[in-house]
């Protein structure tokens, strides 16, 4: 599997869908994955990019499979080393972004489609403020758009939604990952008619066994819940305000119908600040793109395009 050396040091292990059809005219897609699953989540897209004239790159952030890995102490983070960790995530993303561009050297600047809790990168590339204003005016000419597919209520500091904590009262203190994991997966993949708050289907008993065992990692789920933009739910709605709301950024906001209440109600907070916002199936849910992966490609690609 390919390594990304960043200057800072870090290395970032990545997937490359390749250079569709010999084309020297294609574009980039580089996906940010969410909490607890890895690149490999999003290995079913790649049969269908070149179709779409696309070069898929998802990579592993620092912690999973093959990337510089985190310390036992940053795994067990405090509240005070949340808000650093996130600045260096941010900072990696920005070094993959440039290895892309100058390494790989793909003929336009690339698209970055950010999953679930991954979109909290991209809200911290785009938020005015979060970085130094010198670093930030250099990051943002090195790509062109910004998707947040599925982001989780709390990136706007919004309180947890009744399908959230009836999945996961029994193990949100608790440590033991694996149980944990599966709470946490069954809720998140879940399939929801709108305004219930409990699944009639998830994509961890539907989607192959195979999958899930190169996907999924248990032990990075609770250091997931904790990394974080801001300290307080209002300064945390502020960052993510000011990142949709930034002129020198094109950002989206995607979600599909079946989705979990907790991710619904960010796209609702999305809109309701009058960002760019679509339901892209109504049928779908949070992993689409495993499910049916030709299908939200060309979805969420054509999302991409009209921003």
């Amino acid at each position: 599997m390919p390594i990304a050396k960043l200057e800072s040091g870090v290395e970032l292990s990545y997937s490359d869908s390749g250079v569709p059809n010999n084309s020297s005219s294609y574009d980039t897609v580089i996906i940010c994955h969410g909490v607890g699953f890895n690149k490999e989540a999003f290995s079913p897209l790649f049969p269908y990019a070149a179709q779409n004239n696309l070069r898929i790159i998802p990579y592993n952030q620092r912690g999973y499979a093959d990337s510089t890995p985190l310390t036992p102490s940053q795994l067990e983070m405090t509240t005070e080393d949340s808000i650093p960790q996130s600045v260096d995530f941010v900072r990696d993303l920005i070094g993959f972004i440039s290895y892309v561009n100058t390494t790989l050297v793909v003929p336009s600047k690339p698209v970055i489609i950010g999953w679930s809790k991954g979109t909290a990168l991209l809200i911290g590339l785009a938020s005015p403020g979060f970085l130094p204003a010198d670093e930030q005016k250099a990051a943002l000419s090195t790509f062109s758009k910004l998707v947040l597919y599925e982001p989780p209520g709390s990136v706007f500091g919004l309180p947890l939604t009744k399908d959230y904590t009836d999945a996961m009262s029994t193990v949100i203190t608790g440590n033991d990952k694996n149980s944990l994991n599966d709470n946490f997966g069954n809720w998140i993949s879940g399939f929801y008619e709108p305004g219930e708050t409990k699944p009639y289907a998830t994509s961890l008993t539907t989607l192959p066994a195979e999958y899930l065992a190169s996907a999924n990692e248990p032990h990075m789920v609770k250091h997931g819940f904790y990394w974080k933009l801001a300290l307080s739910a209002d300064d945390q709605y502020e960052v993510t305000k000011s990142a949709l709301l930034n002129d020198n950024v094109k950002i989206g906001v995607c979600r599909n119908g079946k989705t979990a209440g907790y991710l619904v109600a960010a796209a609702d907070a999305a809109a309701a600040l009058g960002a760019t916002t679509k339901v892209l199936d109504e049928g779908g849910n949070h992993f689409a793109f495993a499910h049916e992966p030709e299908k939200w490609l060309g979805q969420i690609w054509k999302f991409a395009t009209e921003l």
